[in-house]
């Protein structure tokens, strides 16, 4: 896995279209949540097939499991020592170990992923204010693979990879990056932690071939409900559960 790829290109895989009738659910503009409410179901349909994302915090209310029930279903575990979060993924023969070291900014400086029969090493650069400038990638002895990331207006909308990739993201003016957004999600739900966090959330992006656009149903605390993806002729979702207190 190559981690240097920013988070939301991880959200391409699949979702698909799930629509609540719950009063709830009847918002498409967001307002900042006002309770402290942490995600416990992430739900991911695609066509007739679903795939559930099942979350467990500790007394310090931060994730200590993530349950995954997909066809390559694993659970991942989150023990925490200062500024070290560790992260053993049980997938039977497929299962890998992360030490993630954190900057002291509560970003993350470093990953080393160990799976069968490889290792992956990655780092994190910022500038003096914190933000987010580019990443490498090293697996095992082979050349690194690096990325360099352009913000504007503290969101992400550029990255290009050492690879070849390029990725341009778009963003709504008008709603902020509250709990459920893509980019924060896929950065929690793997590595308990973050690498870069946008202000407004994403509206489109382009990832050759693919072109992206995404909407969101918002519960009457302001939380994300749904996100909504469109490529091509299709439509997918991702649907999120919270506990609030």
């Amino acid at each position: 896995m190559n981690t240097t790829k920013f988070a939301s290109v991880l959200a391409i895989s699949a979702f698909s279209t799930f629509w609540s009738c719950s009063k709830d659910r009847i918002s498409n503009s967001s307002t900042t949540p006002i309770n402290n409410c942490r995600i416990a179901t992430a739900i991911r349909t695609s066509g007739s097939s679903s795939v559930t994302y099942t979350f467990g915090y500790d007394d310090s209310g931060r994730v200590s499991r993530v349950a995954y029930n997909g066809s390559d279903a694993y659970t991942k575990h989150f023990t925490y020592n200062n500024k070290m979060i560790y992260v053993y993924t049980d997938a039977g023969v497929n299962s890998s170990t992360d030490t993630i070291t954190l900057n002291s900014r509560g970003f993350i400086g470093t990953i080393k992923e160990t799976v069968p029969n490889s290792v992956y090493n990655s780092v994190y650069t910022y500038d003096a204010n914190g933000v987010l400038v580019s990443s490498s990638t090293q697996q095992n002895s082979y050349p690194p693979i690096s990325v360099n990331y352009t913000f504007s207006n503290g969101d992400l909308i550029y990255s290009s990879g050492s690879d070849g990739s390029k990725d341009t993201v778009s963003y709504y003016s008008d709603k902020p990056a509250v709990i459920g957004d893509l980019n924060q999600f896929y950065q929690f739900s793997y590595y308990g932690a973050y690498y870069y966090k946008n202000i407004h959330l994403q509206k489109t992006l382009d990832s050759d071939p693919f072109h992206f656009v995404y909407s969101y149903l918002f519960d009457a605390k302001g939380n994300i409900t749904s996100v909504i993806s469109n490529y091509g002729a299709s439509t997918d979702t991702l649907s999120f559960t919270y506990t609030c207190p």
